[in-house]
């Protein structure tokens, strides 16, 4: 009877024991990943130059758009208040020249077209980024405010090869306060992963 209870003991021990040691296990695993590289703006490579617009009466504010699309081609467009100097002869003409291509005579010494602004995008190859826009100070000179910047990606935001170009137009008002001359502004254009 003693022996059968030594070896009931024994064999219960030995089980709670496989037991115990059952729950405990380990496996190493991998761990890995991938740093992507920081979306950045290289350079501008063309700032944007806006078209001429008139000095509009006393009392009237006049609007004028460069419209850029993502491969830098340009349409101008102007309110319908006589701001277009390029309207030949027609006051209330909305585009350059009141026709395609552009015919007043002023062409040859204005500015009719404007340039759109040209950025390099960096980041990594093949993700998709967007673009928007900030302006910090609208106010450009006395009686001209720069009301907003479009800015536009090439292949639909793609970094192929890691680069990408934006290109950027806007839209400025002169009120009846502005003078004849220059005026300089800027604008942050901002680029952030899709």
């Amino acid at each position: 009877m003693r022996n059968l209870l030594f070896w009931i003991v024994v064999t219960n021990l030995f089980w709670m024991e496989t037991a115990v040691a059952d729950n405990n296990d380990s496996q190493s695993v991998s761990v890995g990943g991938k740093v992507v590289a920081s979306l950045q703006i290289l350079g501008v490579t063309q700032d944007l130059t806006m078209p001429d617009v008139v000095l509009p009466d006393s009392g009237e504010t006049t609007t004028v758009e460069l419209i850029c699309s993502s491969s830098g081609a340009s349409t101008v467009v102007y309110d319908n208040r006589g701001g277009n100097p390029f309207a030949d002869g027609t006051a209330n003409a909305t585009s350059v020249g009141n026709g395609t291509p552009a015919n007043s005579a002023n062409t040859a010494v204005g500015n009719a077209v404007g340039v759109c602004a040209s950025l390099i995008v960096q980041g990594e190859p093949n993700f998709f980024y967007t673009v928007t826009s900030n302006i910090p100070t609208p106010v450009m000179a006395t009686g001209v405010t720069l009301n907003s910047i479009t800015c536009d990606a090439s292949s639909s935001g793609k970094l192929t090869g890691g680069l990408g170009t934006v290109t950027c137009g806007g839209k400025i008002t002169v009120d009846d306060t502005a003078s004849a001359g220059n005026y300089t502004g800027s604008a942050d254009v901002i680029v952030v992963y899709d």
